[in-house]
């Protein structure tokens, strides 16, 4: 399952339920859906602020099972940016005294078992995330 949308704000709502609602078709459970929702909102929100920098843009965002793992491919033509590389924020210092930033990626790190980066050879990003479910016994595996 694929979706092409533009990178606005205003669209982070029809990613929300397009990853809601397929990762639930796929049989994952809530709480992995709502942890899937959350890092791809978290990384659409960074492409659309942060890459395209308030520009016009496209993304895609393709959520695909296979065994026992949920994949969701987020694709856009934004600067290069491998996020994870980042750096970790320091959550033990006092918030006035941090950087802004650096959260959503971080959230994103909790809520996915691994992700991916790969510059797209047509000067593009590619950020995969992955992870894992129980098996479910009511449908065959993809």
């Amino acid at each position: 399952m694929i979706l092409h949308t533009t990178a606005e704000l205003a669209n982070l709502s029809s990613i929300r339920h397009f990853v809601e609602d397929n990762a639930q078709s796929l049989s994952a459970d809530e709480q992995t859906t709502y942890g899937l929702s959350q890092a791809v909102d978290e990384c659409a929100t960074n492409i659309i602020e942060h890459g395209y920098r308030g520009l016009p843009g496209a993304i895609e965002i393709e959520i695909v099972r296979a065994g026992d793992t949920l994949t969701i491919v987020l694709r856009d033509h934004a600067p290069p940016f491998d996020p994870t590389g980042a750096p970790l924020p320091d959550l033990s210092r006092p918030l006035e005294e941090r950087e802004p930033g650096g959260l959503g990626i971080y959230l994103t790190r909790q809520m996915v078992d691994d992700w991916r980066y790969r510059a797209l050879p047509d000067d593009g990003n590619e950020l995969t995330l992955i992870r894992h479910i129980k098996p479910s016994t009511s449908q065959a595996s993809f």
